[in-house]
């Protein structure tokens, strides 16, 4: 029975458990001294261990703690009685008791407040406010206290709250709150901005307090309400002392990557330099050895003939790279996600980047087909397999959610559908209009395409006839009457008047609107040979006055180029006016794409909402359109896919939306394709210039500063406003025109490092951007597999390292695939 009756004591001892308590101190300094004043608190009713524990009692000195700081004591889950002493000359002057007593149960919290009024007379305030609250990522929580006023005084409160991130938005929106014992709790959901924060009581119109306040991610804050006693201007005071529970640090998963990453980059630039100069070293010492093989000089001699540019499949690589990692959630960091609507982050330029890549190697695609002759109908049927191929693949993608889709509910649209459609239309523009940007001939001033089935004839200036080169196919020009070419000189001697030049329409492909002949095509109908159809004839560089089809034909006269340089640049300048003149018909449909969204997006109005309503709905616009989500694109998405749209837009988290809003949806994918079309451009600037490293990259400056210019007319220099504000989910024009400005200057500099001065071999993304593809859908199906994904805290310590760890994995498995020389394409 004695051994019972000790277990029981003891268990009592292990059951009483412990509480806290969180003392503010809002004492002036300069009123107290050593030991004055001092709270004192006594356990007024003894634990049930009362042969083995005394009484609790704390004696806590507030001289030592400054002013408007928490200190937080442990203390035995049980009644106590509280008084405050002040210290007359070295001795205990009076008490002031606090009123009430304090009941904790274990794991309980309670804050004590103390103040004093204007007459020096020290009072206490007791809040108990239950167990700690855990926070949510990038979430707050505030406990309101009273100082003043009965206990239930709490329950006539309400917050009003507005994030100062939510653009335009309603500022009157009540927060959800909850009374736990003497407190009222409310929860800050997006601790990355302030917030505007107002008490009011219930039935008056006048607010109690106001402030705005930013806090940290994860923190417990107190917002105390000191009555007019106590307050300094006699009206009540709101303050929001040091956190009671201390919020997580927010830069430190940042900033140890960001180390790592530095010191990475130190290393590559290292190992670079020591590329650049160990190839030449080491042939230099080979020579002298004698060790020197043919082998090694021809390796040699192909890397310095190798044209291929590194840079785009570095460019490439890195966009696949960031979309991987921002999938796969980026740390949970708000500016490594998307824009909540109007704006723009770092994870909104990664897929304009990869489809302005898509742009590039539909011009490198489409000229490597037609120089090898083929057909531009068997062109049309590969794109069009490879749009249908896609667009499958990105619907089947959009099934691979946890616990499996909801068929009623499953998305249509989508990244992958987006891109097969703007591959579909800027291929369709390249192959109808673009010819073969390769080998070029000039008569008349036009330009005249050379080519076999593997390679092309790039010099300019020589006219080759079919005697030299037989298996060339050759365009020609027919003209008006017949014109003889003098062997010697190649001058043309006219029978007649002056005679005028025009195109010759064949069955083979070449200039686009304009079809390139056969070589058996290579005279006139009336049977009046053509210029260089004639066998044993070769015309040197020509030039002409005239370049227009159906021009006059002046005398052309016979040049030797000076050198292999000048050729070039001739020739380059050359094929640049003539994009000129082939591209038009491009620019007119872009700008008539262009003009078609902004006038459905401007000028039509969705059904209860304004007229070129671009708003996210909601809380936005003072809360007047909750149901406009997206304006017209968003209506027409809903009542094409009705329910097969994406269900949770950005914009939902901060503006409070109910509408469903597909990113991807079909009015932005008119816009879309001039995202593509800008990497279009860049792509014949590396066709045309590719011979010219200064060119090129001087062209891709060029490109960088108009189209930034361009995008900030239009949003007016605002994240925010602008006359077209950025904004992704709409694809909006000056989104577009800032993200090819910077795809253009990123390629820019990329091509600076990798092909101009070599400084970097473009590792590891090079080796990422030949299998982009292949690497995005492995990411996407392989999400939710380890080693990509695992169980983790939602803090943004574990979850940048999730996103860092899946991401090197896919990178790896890049660079194996490169290893390997397989690429998988569709």
């Amino acid at each position: 029975m004695i051994v019972f009756t000790l277990l029981t004591l003891v268990g009592a001892v292990s059951a009483q458990g412990t509480a806290k308590i969180h003392v503010f101190d809002y004492v002036e300094d300069e009123l107290t001294g050593p030991g004055d004043p001092v709270l004192v608190l006594k356990e007024s009713k003894p634990p049930a261990s009362i042969l083995f524990e005394r009484p609790d009692e704390l004696n806590i000195d507030l001289h030592k703690q400054a002013q408007m700081s928490v200190e937080t004591y442990s203390i035995n889950a049980s009644s106590y009685d509280m008084y405050l002493e002040r210290n007359v000359e070295g001795a205990v002057g009076y008490q002031h008791p606090i009123p009430g007593t304090l009941n904790l149960k274990a794991g309980e919290n309670a804050v004590i407040s103390i103040d004093e009024d204007k007459d020096d007379v020290l009072k206490g305030n007791i809040c108990r406010f239950g167990d700690m609250p855990t926070p949510k990522l990038d979430t707050a929580v505030m406990v309101v206290c009273l100082s003043y006023g009965g206990e239930d005084n709490i329950d006539n409160f309400k917050v009003i709250g507005s994030n100062t991130g939510c653009n335009g938005c309603k500022i009157d929106n009540e927060l959800p709150s909850t009374r736990v014992l003497d407190s009222l709790q409310f929860t800050i959901d997006d601790t990355n901005f302030n917030w505007n924060i107002t008490l009011y009581y219930k039935g008056r119109p006048e607010p109690i307090c106001s402030l705005k306040q930013k806090l940290g991610p994860g923190g417990v804050y107190l917002l105390n309400v000191k009555s007019p006693e106590t307050a300094s201007n006699n009206t009540v005071d709101c303050i929001v002392g040091p956190p009671l529970s201390n919020p997580t640090d927010f830069w430190q998963p940042i900033w140890i990557p960001l180390v790592v990453l530095i010191i990475i980059i130190l290393i590559v630039v290292i190992l670079a330099c020591l590329n650049v100069t160990y190839p030449r070293v080491r042939e230099e010492l080979l020579r002298k050895m004698g060790r020197w093989t043919p082998e090694d000089e021809t390796r040699a001699e192909q890397e310095k003939k190798s044209t291929r540019l590194n840079s785009l499949d570095t460019f490439r690589g890195l966009a696949i790279t960031i979309m991987i990692f921002v999938n796969y959630g980026g740390g949970g960091y708000f500016f490594l996600e998307h824009a909540a609507w109007n704006g723009l982050s770092l994870a909104d330029f990664v897929f304009p980047w990869f489809m302005f890549m898509v742009g590039v190697s539909i011009v490198l695609s489409v000229q490597s087909q037609l120089k090898k002759g083929v057909p531009k109908r068997l062109i049309l049927e590969k794109v069009f397999i490879r749009f249908v191929k896609l667009f499958v693949i990105g619907a089947l993608l959009n099934t691979a959610l946890p616990g499996g889709v909801e068929l009623a509910k499953w998305r249509f649209p989508g990244v992958l559908q987006r891109i097969a459609f703007t591959y579909l239309i800027c291929s369709v523009l390249e192959i109808l209009f673009i010819p073969n940007l390769g080998a070029t001939e000039h008569v008349g001033g036009e330009r005249m395409t050379v080519s076999d089935d593997q390679n092309e004839f790039t010099e300019t200036g020589k006219f080759l006839s079919d005697t030299d080169y037989p298996e060339k196919k050759m365009s020609s020009w027919k003209f008006g009457t017949r014109v003889a070419a003098d062997a010697a000189s190649c001058r043309g001697v006219e029978d007649g008047p002056p005679r005028y030049a025009y195109p010759v329409s064949g069955t083979e492909p070449g200039f686009g609107l304009f079809k390139q002949p056969n070589s058996e095509h290579s005279g006139s109908s009336d049977g009046t040979p053509d210029i260089g159809s004639e066998p044993g004839r070769k015309l040197l560089s020509s030039r002409h006055t005239s370049t227009a089809p159906g021009s006059l034909l002046t005398d052309p006269v016979t040049t030797e180029l000076s050198s292999s340089q000048s050729s070039i640049h001739r020739q380059r300048q050359t094929t640049e006016r003539s994009l000129l003149f082939y591209t038009w018909p491009q620019w007119i449909l872009i700008v008539i794409i262009t003009a078609i969204w902004c006038g459905v997006t401007l000028a039509v109005a969705a059904p209860g909402c304004p007229q070129g309503y671009m708003g996210p709905g909601g809380l936005a616009d003072g809360g007047q359109y909750p149901n406009c989500t997206g304006g017209i694109a968003g209506y027409i998405d809903r009542l094409i896919f009705g329910s097969h749209i994406y269900q949770h837009p950005t914009c939902k988290a901060m503006y409070k939306t109910t509408q469903a809003y597909d990113p991807e949806g079909l009015l932005g994918s008119l816009t879309s394709i001039l995202t593509v079309y800008t990497g279009v451009l860049a792509g014949h600037v590396v066709v045309t210039c590719k011979s010219s490293r200064v060119g090129l990259l001087l062209r891709m400056i060029v490109l960088t500063l108009c189209s930034l210019i361009i995008g900030l007319v239009l949003c007016k220099g605002s994240l925010t406003e602008g006359w077209i504000p950025l904004n992704k989910n709409l694809w909006t024009p000056s989104f577009v025109m800032i993200t090819s400005s910077s795809a253009y200057g990123i390629l820019a500099l990329c091509y600076f490092l990798v092909d101009f001065t070599k400084l970097w071999c473009g590792t590891p993304f090079r080796a990422a951007g030949k299998n982009p593809l292949f690497l995005y859908v492995g990411s996407s199906v392989l999400y939710h597999f380890f080693p990509f994904n695992w169980a983790t805290e939602n803090e943004h310590g574990p979850l940048m390292l999730q996103a860092i760890v899946g991401t090197i994995c896919w990178i790896l498995v890049g660079v194996y695939l490169d290893c390997k020389k397989k690429y998988y394409k569709l």
